[in-house]
Order: structure tokens, then sequence, then C-alpha cells
């Protein structure tokens, strides 16, 4: 590992990103290269680059952006991004939605077995093939797994040969000679438990962001944006973040009338939407912003009471969801 951690191999292909982010530190004047250098864990590394994606999403279209600034009087908190538009104060929350524990740790160990292989020099793609359940609670030894497969890559394995390791992880060589330097694993087939709960239930992530940051910017009068990246491996799309915010299209049903605290909203079923049903998002949520494979899609709050200016609308509106758009 470089004394940079994570920095240089993250960025080691990713050249253009590398000079976005420069341009956009020296802008808004955000040591984003000195705080990434610093970051030993691998996953607060990612949150961090996850964060400072937003963070040039929102530069590109508003006057400033702070990052960690104490925005509200009184108080320590800090939200990710504070951005001042020609109107008007938005504060933005940031949240990474991975995997779920469990296929975290499955994930986890698929990633360490692959990167142990790596550290192997051998011209050979090989496929790793176990059961989770079967090998979870095996107590791997990173430096006997690597010795192991080191030794049986010396002995110059044929396509199809493979080793068994613990028993329970075998090895198989798929092609070889086909100009790799490092022995390259592709991981076993991972079946992803597909959970609504986790995108928006009472102990998602979102409401965790929301138990701690709503309140006080419904209290200043500020706006406030959820801002979601969703990885691949999280298996939610932004289609999923449409259904749960505005509910399942279908004739509305509800006491309040729909268009006097709704306007322009889609007509959909009341009781499903949370922009609808859920008094913290409904009163104190402004719009709902998603990263996904590299794009940016806004949702916003149709409520009367969402703060956002029209002037901040309209810029956040460039990237409103595809079935939103009149």
């Amino acid at each position: 590992m470089n004394s940079d951690y994570y920095y240089s191999d993250f960025f080691i292909d990713k050249p253009e990103f590398e000079i976005i982010l420069k341009e956009f530190s020296e802008k808004f004047n955000i040591a984003t290269e000195r705080k990434l250098k610093t970051i030993k864990c691998k996953d607060e590394f990612l949150a961090e680059i996850i964060e400072y994606r937003f963070g040039i999403f929102f530069g590109s279209m508003f006057k400033n952006i702070q990052h960690e600034y104490k925005i509200f009087p009184g108080s320590q908190r800090k939200p990710d991004w504070t951005i001042t538009s020609e109107s008007q104060t938005i504060v933005a929350e940031v949240i990474r939605l991975n995997p779920s524990k469990g296929d975290a740790e499955e994930m986890k160990l698929s990633d360490t077995l692959m990167d142990g292989l790596y550290k192997v020099a051998g011209d050979y793609l090989v496929q790793l093939q176990y059961k989770y359940d079967e090998v979870k609670d095996l107590l791997l030894n990173q430096e006997h797994f690597e010795s192991q497969a080191r030794e049986w890559i010396y002995t110059n394995p044929s396509e199809g040969d493979y080793m068994t390791f613990g028993h329970k992880i075998k090895i198989i060589v798929k092609q070889k000679d086909i100009g790799l330097t490092k022995v390259n694993a592709m991981s076993p087939f991972v079946s992803i438990r597909f959970d609504y709960r986790r995108l928006a239930g009472e102990e998602s992530r979102l409401f965790e962001k929301l138990d701690k940051y709503a309140d006080l910017a419904n209290k200043h009068n500020l706006p406030y944006l959820i801002c979601l990246h969703l990885s691949f491996e999280s298996w939610f799309k932004p289609e999923d973040m449409y259904t749960k915010l505005y509910g399942c299209s279908g004739v509305f049903h509800g006491d309040e009338p729909f268009n006097e605290y709704y306007p322009d909203a889609v007509f959909h079923t009341y009781a499903d939407g949370l922009y609808y049903c859920n008094d913290i998002i409904k009163n104190c949520v402004s719009g709902v912003i998603v990263y996904y494979q590299n794009e940016f899609t806004f949702f916003p709050n149709y409520s009367d009471k969402n703060r956002l200016s029209n002037d901040s609308m309209q810029l956040l509106n460039a990237y409103l969801y595809n079935d939103l758009k009149s």
C-alpha cells in the first residue's frame, strides 16, 4: 500500500476524474486530495469519493458550496454540503446505499480471495467456486491462502485444472497465456437479497440521515436535499426510488386536495408514496437526487411546503426523472 493509502490505486485508471476533482477543489477551496490521502479505511475512502461526486454536481450549477460546514446556529452538526444559490442556501446530505450486511460479508470474502490471487505472479484467469454458507465460518489465513495459490501456479496448471483450499473453495483455471502479469480471478455468482426496507424502511440509512438533519433544516427554514448513491451491488435502480417516493401509479386516494397541496405532482396512490404519507419526508425533504451508473436523477417533492426557490428548482429540473417530465 502506498503512503497515500487508496488514493493512487483509485485514480490510476481515472485520470479525467482526478483532473475534475482537482479543478473542483481549487474553485471552492476544498482540500479533497489532502483528505483522501489520509483515509486508511477503504469504505470510508469510497464514501468520501461519493460525497465529492455530489459536490462536483452541485458545483456545476450553484454559486458556491461548502463541505461539512456548520450552517445551523447553535448546533455542532455539519451537513455534507451547504449550497449557496443566487436566492437561497440549501443543505444536502449524501447516503451511500451499499449491499445489505449479509451481502457485504459475502462479497468481502470474495474480494479477499481475489485480492490474494492477484498478488500471485502468473498469466492466468481463474474462477472461484464455493458456496458461501459452507465457507463463511472458515478461518481464512490470508498468507496461507496466497502461499498455497502461489505453489499451485508454479506447477503450471493447464486450462480446466483446479486446486481446492480448505476443502471448500475451488480455484479453476479458465484461461492461461493471455498476457496477464498477475493471476486474475472471477468471483462466484452472488445472489443479492432484494428488500425495499433497506431503501426506505424505518431502519434504512435514509431515515438515519433524516433523524440527524430534518428537524434542523425545518427549524431554520432551509431546503434539504437527500443525495442517494445506488451502487450496482445494492440491487436498486432510480425507478425503485420513484416508486417509493411517489407510490404506485394509479388513481389518487386521500383526504387532502391533491392539486392544492402538491401542485404539478403526478397522481399516484396516496398511501404508498413517502412524499405523501410520511410526515418527515413530506414536510422536510425538498428533493432526492440519485446517482446511479454515472448519472444523476432528480426527484422533487411537489409539496407546497417545498423550500426550493424557483431558480434552484429550475436548475435541478434539468436532471428530472423521465416519468416526471411533462
